[in-house]
Formats: structure tokens, sequence, C-alpha cells
């Protein structure tokens, strides 16, 4: 399954992006740099992915991906331990 957000802001520079998720990390002078950190922290752990495409002038958009089980996929981990 996959989600994506995708805003018309003023983009984020390349340099940048390899920033993005990191505990602390944010260019808000009011932020504290852990919203998307902590996403990022819950999508991997559901083994989950979180990518973002930036255009400088155009906007961000942020791609969440999350493996699906079925309803039996998930009844036979149960049993199976």
């Amino acid at each position: 399954m996959a989600i994506s957000f995708q805003d018309t802001g003023v983009g984020i520079p390349e340099a940048r992006l390899e920033l993005i998720g990191r505990p602390f990390y944010t260019t808000k002078s009011k932020g504290m740099g852990l919203g998307l950190s902590i996403v990022k922290q819950v999508v991997e752990k559901h083994g989950g992915t979180i990518n973002v495409k930036s255009k400088l002038g155009k906007g961000s958009t942020f791609t969440i991906q999350i493996p699906v089980q079925t309803r039996d996929e998930t009844t036979s981990n149960l049993l199976i331990g």
C-alpha cells in the first residue's frame, strides 16, 4: 500500500534531503524536528519506507509504502508463531 502527500511549498534543497527524518533536524524556528523522525520510525517498524521528491519553488511529495498482509496471511503468522 502506498500513500502520497504533496505540498506546493518552497521545496527542499537537494543537500538537505538526506537530513530529513533525522531526530531534531528542523529548519523551522519553533520546530522540534521530531515529527517526521517519529513517522519514519513507525513506518520502518511496519516494514515500510518513506521517500521524498522535491523541486525548489514547486513543492515536495512524500510517499509512504507499507506492506499489506491479507487476513489469511496474518492468521497464518499468528498460528505459526
